[in-house]
Parts: structure tokens; sequence; C-alpha cells
């Protein structure tokens, strides 16, 4: 027999830009997704449930059972995005005034922005199109390889170890690359010198072009490789991205090996640190990192010094 709980009931915010909700009296034991249905939320709604202020993502809603004393939140999201109709539109004309504004000046002195103006539109475009056409909701991806293994007492999955080869073999696909192909060659040379590279014949522009390939599918292949850890969104890179930079600058600027070994450096310091404090504090310590580094350390923590 399902027991009532009086305090604290479930609070439902149907509305958006308000604080008024209504309450709804919950039985103890049910699930989130038992708790939607019993609220009259059809299913499909775009949703945002809290439990003691912790958010819940829907692939859980079947499998979490909020304990008796716990606060629910229940906040109705508006389709096409959490803020509304009016940030989406502003969001998309930005990204097309960054596209605009990239074009116009490419050929002024601030050229050199053009190429991060116009792909940071992009991304905006493209994400408020995404937003627009599947919603805010976490996309699930099922993990291709099934199954785990026990590592020292834990159950380890399977697909992990496919994730860590799969990505041990593409930097080692784009280091051999780099380092003994012809287009590889013409790069680093791009790199260390421009004009010099330019007036030896090699293509510059084209460098470039490919570059941004390169880097575009390297992101989409990580974008895979992660997608059945946590569910795929519109903006799954962003926090990528940020841990990208901290990573290039603590390994050094163009220097894939030294990248790759701030990497783990990083990594394994916010691993220890999560063990002390909370995941989300922890990621300070990254950030600690990158202020030490550009501070006694610019050219990055491993670049062999010149002699």
């Amino acid at each position: 027999m399902i027991e009532t709980l009086d305090p604290p009931p479930v609070q439902i915010l149907d509305r958006p830009f308000t604080t008024e909700h209504r309450e709804l009296a919950r039985p103890h034991g049910l699930t989130i997704a038992e708790l939607l249905q019993l609220a009259g939320i059809p299913p499909g709604t775009p949703v945002r449930v809290f439990v003691n202020g912790d958010l819940v993502y829907p692939e859980y809603y079947r499998v979490v059972r909020p304990k008796r004393g716990a606060h629910v939140l229940v906040r109705v999201v508006p389709r096409g995005g959490g803020g509304g109709q009016g940030k989406n539109i502003g969001t998309l004309i930005a990204g097309i005034l960054l596209i605009v504004v990239g074009f116009a000046i490419s050929d002024t002195w601030a050229g050199f922005a053009s190429p991060y103006l116009i792909s940071f539109g992009v991304s905006l475009v493209l994400q408020k199109y995404a937003l627009w056409q599947w919603g805010p909701s976490v996309r699930q991806i099922s993990e291709p390889v099934h199954g785990d293994f026990n590592l020292f007492y834990l159950q380890y999955p399977w697909y992990r170890i496919v994730t860590a080869l799969l990505a041990g073999l593409i930097i080692t696909a784009l280091w051999l690359f780099l380092k003994y192909g012809k287009y590889g060659i013409w790069i680093r040379a791009t790199t260390q010198d421009r004009v010099m590279a330019q007036a030896m014949g090699i293509p510059v522009p084209l460098v470039y072009t490919a570059v941004f390939a390169i880097g575009s599918g390297m992101a989409a292949a990580s974008g895979v490789l992660f997608g059945p850890f946590a569910g795929v969104t519109q903006t799954m890179g962003f926090d990528f991205t940020l841990r990208a930079f901290i990573v290039v600058v603590v390994g050094g600027m163009g220097n894939l090996g030294g990248s790759i070994l701030a990497s783990i450096f990083v990594s394994l310091l916010e691993s220890y640190a999560a063990i002390m404090v909370s995941p989300a504090q922890a990621v300070i310590v990254s950030f600690v990192v990158l202020v030490l580094t550009m501070l006694f350390r610019p050219t990055g923590l491993f670049v062999p010094t010149p002699k």
C-alpha cells in the first residue's frame, strides 16, 4: 500500500517567467515518470525536474524515486528552449550578424579575427536550429558495445575501453599525418612562418581551410564517441571547448604531444580534487593550473626549454 506523504508536496511551474505554481501531494515510492503522469503532464513535454536542487536527467525518470523528505520541483520548459522564442530569435540574429561582420572585415586590418567570428556565428546558428528542431531534451544513444568486466572490484564497461582505443588511434593518425604527411608538413610550416610558407609556394588559405576541416572532423568524432555516456544536446561541446583551451595553453601552443600530456595531467588533477570536494568545485583546479602556467611558464609546461 502506497503511503501518502504530506510535506513537502511536488511544486509544478507550468508557466515560464513567473513564480506561480501548483502543488501536488506526492505519494511515497513513485518514480519521477509516475509523478509526471500523476501531475497530468503529457509524455514528451519538455520539463526540468529538480530533486533537492539537483537536476535529474530524463533518462533517469523511470528509475529515480525521491526520498520521503525530498523537495521535488518540476519546471515546464517552453518548446524551442528554456529562454522563450524572443531569446532564441535574438541569438539567431546575433549569429547571423557575426557571420556578416566576419566576412565584412576579412579584407581589413582586423581580418585575423574573421575566421573566429564566422565560426562562432555558424555555431550559434546551428545550435539554435537544433534547439528549434529537436527541443532541449537530452537525446540518449545506446552503447554500440555492451557488457562490462571487473576491474579492481568495480564494474567497468567495455565501451569505455573501446572509446579509449579509438581515441588513441585518432590521435596517433593525426600525429603521423602532421609528422610525415605532405599536407601535414605544409600545416607545420604555415604555423611556424606563414609569410615564408606562402613565399615557398604553399597555398596558405587552403591550409587554413584544411585545418578547420580536420578540427571539425575530430570534434564530430569526439561527439559520437562521447554521446552514449551522457546523451546528446545542442550545447554538449561547450564545456569541452573550454577545457580544450586550457589543455592547449598548459601543453603549449602547436605542441601535439604536450597537449596530450596536459589533458592527462589536468584530468588527473580534477579527479583527485573530486575526492576531497564536489565534482563541480573540482573544475576550479584546471583554471588554477591555467593561471599558474600563464604566469610562470607561458610557453607551456610540456614545451622543451630552448638551449
